[in-house]
């Protein structure tokens, strides 16, 4: 899950946007989302879904289901 706002003055939107083609010519899916604002910062529903994929995957480790 890759995320961006439109004018991030951090993390230029054609540099997310290259990076998930990267991500995607080696193997992963990916799920790019790129909303519209200016301000960079880390929303309440990024971390929700960081951690939703975080324990996804650990139990995926594990052995366990979710």
């Amino acid at each position: 899950m890759l995320r961006s706002i439109e004018e991030d003055p951090w993390a230029l939107r054609n540099r997310v946007v290259e990076t998930a083609a990267l991500l995607r010519e080696a193997g992963a899916e990916v799920k790019l989302r790129i909303d519209l604002g200016t301000e960079h910062i880390t929303t309440d529903e990024a971390c929700a879904t960081a951690t939703e994929l975080l324990t996804t995957a650990a139990a995926h480790v594990s052995g366990r289901r979710v």
